[in-house]
């Protein structure tokens, strides 16, 4: 399991610490989760980054816009979270990055949700796509429309990158983002937003029982 995030110890309180460099420390979960640990006794926030290799670039022909329903689907998940403990969601073209950066006392919360979301345990509901499909196009329509020159980069990227993740379609097209579903949703995020692709980092004062 997401071993981690149960031992993890978020300390509320200033405690006494050697004053020395942080060593960062790298560690391979059980699940095949990759940890980068960089430790610093002093600081009153934790900041947490999770990487996965999936963005917009891969998505599939016909099915552009969704790598970006799929970061407006972890937006909607949070929504009985407070604003500033969300996480922040970034699609790019080759990757997508989870961060959050608060008081510690968040820390063990925040773990919780990335431990769900790796295990696929996140509620794929009817609702929750059809909110993350509306945002979605909604961004997609208001981008091209505010950003005219979106429209001419895009079509430069896809001859300049023919062929590579960089040339689809960042946001997607709306009429192919209508046409997803809440199976194509489910699978994507099941099939390819795993431990073992992953990569999490944690900065701050959050010290592991165990490794």
């Amino acid at each position: 399991g997401f071993a981690l995030a149960a031992a993890a110890i978020a300390q509320t309180k200033d405690a006494a610490a050697p004053k020395r460099a942080a060593s960062p420390e790298v560690v391979v979960l059980d699940n095949g989760l990759h940890v980068l640990h960089v430790p610093s006794p002093e600081a009153t926030y934790v900041s947490i980054a999770l990487a996965l290799p999936i963005g917009w670039g891969h998505d599939a022909k016909g099915r552009t816009g969704c790598a970006e329903v799929l970061r407006w689907f972890f937006e909607v998940t949070q929504v009985s979270v407070k604003p500033k403990q969300r996480f922040n969601v970034d699609v790019q073209a080759g990757q997508t990055l989870i961060s959050h950066s608060g008081p510690r006392r968040d820390a063990v919360d925040r773990l919780a949700f990335i431990e769900s979301l790796l295990a696929g345990k996140l509620e794929v509901t009817k609702d929750r796509v059809a909110v993350a499909l509306g945002r979605a196009k909604l961004e997609s329509d208001n981008h091209s429309w505010l950003y005219p020159g979106s429209v001419i980069e895009q079509k430069a990227w896809r001859t300049v990158f023919r062929g590579k993740p960089e040339g689809r379609q960042s946001r997607g097209i709306p009429e192919e983002i209508a046409r997803l579903d809440v199976a194509a949703v489910r699978k994507r995020y099941v099939d390819r937003y795993g431990c073992t692709v992953a990569a999490l980092a944690i900065l701050g004062n959050l010290q592991p029982k165990v490794w």
